[in-house]
């Protein structure tokens, strides 16, 4: 199975610190890709800000979103 393959499989992605430049050109991909990307960063930026206009649902609490942890969703949700 090749890289494009694996990564067709996810639907949706989870990122932990999504204000990150890395992680941030990360999500941006995927939501262009067409994936659900949902995220936690402990503060709001313009880096937050523009995901969230491009439709990322991002939290800046200190408690994690249960829904996002969906069991029925596990095998297609990725973590970073």
């Amino acid at each position: 199975m090749s890289n494009t393959q694996e990564h067709n499989q996810f639907e949706q992605y989870i990122f932990l610190g999504i204000g990150g430049i890395g992680m941030s050109a990360l999500a941006r991909y995927l939501v262009i890709q067409g994936k659900t990307v949902l995220g936690y960063d402990r503060s709001a930026t313009q880096i937050t800000t523009d995901l969230t206009q491009l439709g990322v649902e991002i939290t800046h609490q200190d408690h994690p979103i249960t829904g996002w942890f969906d069991p029925s969703l596990k095998s297609s949700t990725v973590i970073v």
